[in-house]
């Protein structure tokens, strides 16, 4: 005796499978594009660290250089 499913039931389930595989798509993607932007958030936090720390470089190299013309200028106008 063999059992024979409804089509009624075969209908619903269809739809529940495909709906259960769409929503496997959609999370995998979800997770590959989540790891992709953590990826990109990253890159960009190092490269601002990178231009921070050359701001703080040339920064402190004008700083160096105003420094000595002005300890310059007061040994020329004998302010010292």
């Amino acid at each position: 005796m063999k059992a024979e499913m409804k089509p009624e039931y075969v209908s619903l389930l269809l739809g529940f499978a495909t709906f259960l595989g769409t929503l496997a798509v959609v999370v995998i993607g979800f997770l590959y594009s989540n790891s992709r932007i953590s990826d990109l958030r990253a890159h960009v936090d190092t490269r601002i660290g990178d231009l921070r720390q050359h701001f703080d470089d040339r920064l402190e190299r004008l700083e160096e250089v105003f420094d000595a013309r002005l300890t310059r200028i007061e040994e020329h106008l004998s302010l010292r």
